[in-house]
């Protein structure tokens, strides 16, 4: 895939490091009164809040760019209160929404205790959307 650049914006900055692999989800989630009926055959009666649509973003070190993963690091396990303004890829084109990151993770590649700098492998950043970005017809 190509630099975050090109597909990835969080808050308005690029970050200077590599995306491995981009992950779209979907969730169609409905109020509690969605259920089945009592009527013959049990109908299911739907009430759809909306498509809510993120992203699982794996990002890695740019070369040997190690402070703009970190960097990106911080910022994304700092708790708000406020989504961050995401646009990343969407079928052809790019969206553009409010999310949070729900989870991130990543794994120690090494330690260089000569230079004291830790390398880290990729890292895996779950954005969710704050609000649906397909309401119901």
């Amino acid at each position: 895939m190509n630099k975050i650049e090109n597909w990835l914006q969080i808050d308005g900055k690029f970050w200077d490091v590599t995306v491995v692999s981009i992950k779209e989800s979907g969730s169609i989630l409905y109020s509690d009164k969605t259920g089945r009926t009592t009527a013959k055959g049990a109908r299911m009666t739907l009430d759809p809040l909306g498509t809510f649509i993120g992203h699982t973003i794996v990002v890695e070190r740019h070369g040997s760019n190690v402070k703009a993963y970190d960097d990106l690091c911080e910022y994304i396990r700092k708790p708000r209160y406020d989504g961050m303004k995401v646009k990343a890829v969407d079928g052809q084109y790019t969206i553009d929404y409010e999310a949070y990151a729900s989870t991130y993770e990543r794994e120690i590649e090494r330690i260089d205790d000569d230079n004291k700098k830790v390398y880290w492998k990729e890292m895996s950043i779950n954005l969710v959307p704050m609000e649906a970005q397909i309401v119901p017809l």
